[in-house]
């Protein structure tokens, strides 16, 4: 492991930037490339470091899981963000670690967990996503009233924002992939991180599932973008236009650019679209594989 072994948590954001893990995005296009690493940082930088950089509640530690061949000018990138946040532990797998990463992840757990405590928490953030400032925070204070030993939480109203037409909406997703588990009865030899959970899938997972609703107020931004592997827009009607960036500045500490206020133009340029290439995409996919 390349950083401070001392320092200790009980709270684990996992993020696997540019393991070899995924070959295409969403539009079948190759991933990893240098201008999909080059794109990707500039997400990274924008949206998801801010956000965690600024969380209100700091006693965590970011794994941020990187490929051993990451470029140097990267990994220069990389080292000036560790500096920047000293919770922010950039690690990097060869082949063999990359195939069992759940195996490496639980590794570095075990050898970075604070032991004083009998809880676990572990949420997952993809590079090109965001999460309130209050997040950890509000995961500690669930941990805190938690009756189950294992409980899976999600905060069901999060934004999506779309980075070609400059929109941001709020939309309800009970199963987002911005799920927590909270392992209030933690066993050194035998745990599990929220990696192990398929988020599409969580209600059925055999565990305690509880969705916070947190008065709508947006927990998570999923960031839309050419390049996602998977993310598109929800098909659902209870999707609401942001035009206030300033709250977007508040809660999740970036700057986004504002919207067109014209509903028409929305409707025009955006769900219509949005649902058509998505239909189309995925029967496409179908064809494919």
């Amino acid at each position: 492991y390349n950083n401070d072994i001392t320092m200790k948590s009980s709270i684990f954001i996992i993020t696997r930037f540019n393991l070899k893990l995924w070959g295409k995005d969403k539009n079948n296009q190759t991933t990893l490339s240098d201008k999909w690493l080059v794109n990707r940082f500039s997400l990274f930088k924008q949206y998801c470091f801010p956000c965690i950089k600024s969380q209100t509640y700091q006693d965590f530690i970011w794994l941020c899981l990187f490929d051993i061949d990451t470029p140097p000018i990267f990994k220069t990138e990389i080292d000036n963000m560790s500096r920047m946040m000293p919770n922010f532990h950039p690690c990097y797998l060869d082949e063999t670690e990359t195939k069992g990463v759940d195996s490496y992840i639980s590794r570095y757990i075990q050898s970075h967990k604070e032991h004083s405590t009998n809880y676990l928490i572990t949420c997952r953030l993809d590079n090109d996503d965001a999460v309130h400032t209050e997040y950890i925070e509000k995961l500690v204070e669930l941990h805190t009233q938690q009756k189950e030993n294992m409980t899976i939480y999600s905060f069901k109203y999060g934004m999506q924002y779309y980075t070609d037409l400059k929109l941001a909406f709020r939309i309800p997703y009970s199963n987002n992939h911005f799920l927590a588990l909270i392992d209030n009865n933690f066993n050194d030899e035998d745990f599990k991180t929220i990696l192990e959970y398929n988020h599409y899938y969580i209600k059925s997972c055999g565990i305690p599932f509880i969705c916070i609703n947190n008065h709508q107020t947006p927990m998570w931004i999923e960031v839309i973008h050419n390049e996602n592997v998977d993310n598109d827009c929800k098909m659902t009607l209870r999707q609401r236009p942001i035009y206030k960036r300033n709250i977007i500045k508040k809660d999740f500490a970036i700057d986004i650019p504002e919207n067109p206020k014209n509903i028409a133009y929305i409707i025009t340029f955006f769900f219509i679209p949005r649902f058509m290439s998505q239909i189309l995409r995925r029967i496409k996919n179908k064809i494919i594989h």
